[in-house]
């Protein structure tokens, strides 16, 4: 069963029914190592060993080294013979699981000794995203908030950015709820985003088991010129227009649909592609309306908490006990229903996860609030993605909004 079939396996189901030796041992590294006039024969002729990797008019090599006495990979992107990127990745097995979001087991600490090194050679970062001990220790007295922040921060990750003038450094760490920490410093060359960007999201898709048609061209008609010769008789001649065929990346799309009704309830289904590939399939039950005059918090929190629950219970029964959650089982408890009233307050919020690693599926079922004293929002989504493949473009969006906000 391909991975596309797998997510939507797990969507209809709940639904609708070989190591090498190091290369080299080093404190040192360099992520501008080559000029970017660099071809792979030199990137060949350096290195004894080097694992080859090709994507349609992209390839990849990479080689072990050992920096700051842990196992690094060095990588060097081409695309077309041309040197695209180059820089180092790492994932990093948590021996002791730091707590963070519903998705994530997060750093607060932000002790990168890479960030060290690059700030005496760079200067500060022009850009920096970071967890700090003061939004841990907010989350952890605001579900509500922690949920909020966790969706975007469970893509984004912990991030460093320098522009020095031979391209834009940038430093990520994200962690998974599988217990890695995956490290990433690459240095782009200069007016090659968005190849960069392309030859991540096809990475991505290959993990997951779909090979991606990355580029393509479009063709239009030939235009035919019809004239007459001096002596009468008629010529015709076809002409390319001008750009007839332009290379062309593969463009994110979405449609939903409101047709879509779940233990009575109505939502909205959104399905997410990239190049014509499903990636991501968001349920939406989330709900706006007005306190009554009289308002009974607890009644309106515990009808939308039981509606969420009969929802987790039933992909509960697909997908197996989640790998992370925060439910309330007593709801006769006083200090559990006071939990569900302030859900409808913006002071709860409620979460089941599942992360299937091997297909790379990452499963999210969330409850929060928001109010305004005289109204209510609730926040209520299932979400059905290929984590890595969103993390890959989520990465897009936030490059360039990093690039404005650094100027």
């Amino acid at each position: 069963m391909s991975s596309t079939q797998v997510l939507l396996a797990a969507f209809c189901c709940v639904f609708f029914g070989a190591s090498t030796a190091f290369a080299g041992e080093s404190d040192e590294f360099d992520p501008s190592q080559f000029d970017w006039s660099a071809k792979p024969a030199t990137v060949k002729a350096e290195f004894d060993t080097l694992h080859t990797e090709h994507f349609g008019s992209y390839k990849r090599y990479s080689h072990k080294v050992n920096l700051h006495s842990e196992s690094w990979r060095q990588f060097f992107v081409f695309h077309n013979d041309k040197l695209i990127a180059q820089g180092y990745e790492r994932a990093e097995n948590l021996v002791k699981p730091r707590v963070g979001t519903i998705s994530d087991v997060v750093s607060y600490d932000n002790n990168y000794w890479i960030v060290r090194t690059l700030n005496k050679k760079h200067g500060k970062p022009a850009f920096v995203d970071r967890r700090t001990r003061t939004d841990y220790s907010q989350e952890l007295g605001d579900d509500a908030l922690r949920v909020k922040r966790s969706l975007e921060w469970d893509l984004q990750g912990e991030r460093f950015r320098w522009e020095p003038e031979n391209g834009t450094i940038r430093y990520t760490v994200q962690y998974s709820m599988d217990g890695l920490a995956e490290h990433r410093l690459v240095n782009v060359n200069p007016g090659n985003w968005a190849h960069y960007f392309e030859f991540q999201t096809a990475q991505a898709f290959r993990d997951a088991g779909i090979r991606l048609i990355r580029r393509f061209k479009s063709r239009t008609h030939k235009w035919v010129v019809a004239s007459f010769t001096p002596s009468g008789n008629l010529k015709v001649q076809k002409y390319n227009p001008p750009k007839s065929a332009k290379p062309r990346s593969a463009s994110r799309t979405q449609w939903s649909t409101s047709n879509c009704r779940i233990s009575g309830e109505k939502c909205e289904i959104t399905y997410k592609y990239y190049g014509g590939h499903l990636y991501e399939v968001e349920i939406d039950f989330s709900k706006s309306g007005k306190f009554p005059r009289r308002a009974h918090h607890d009644k309106l929190g515990k009808a939308f908490y039981k509606h969420f629950m009969t929802v987790d219970k039933r992909m509960q029964r697909y997908l197996g006990s989640p790998g992370d959650a925060k439910h309330v089982k007593d709801l006769d408890n006083r200090r559990n229903l006071l939990k569900v009233k302030n859900l409808v307050q913006g002071q709860e919020g409620f979460w089941s996860v599942w992360y299937d690693v091997g297909n790379d599926v990452l499963v999210r079922h969330t409850i929060s609030g928001e109010s305004d004293g005289a109204g209510y929002h609730i926040d209520h989504k299932v979400t059905f993605r290929f984590h890595n493949v969103a993390r890959a473009l989520a990465e897009q969006d936030s490059w360039k909004a990093e690039a404005t906000a650094s100027k």
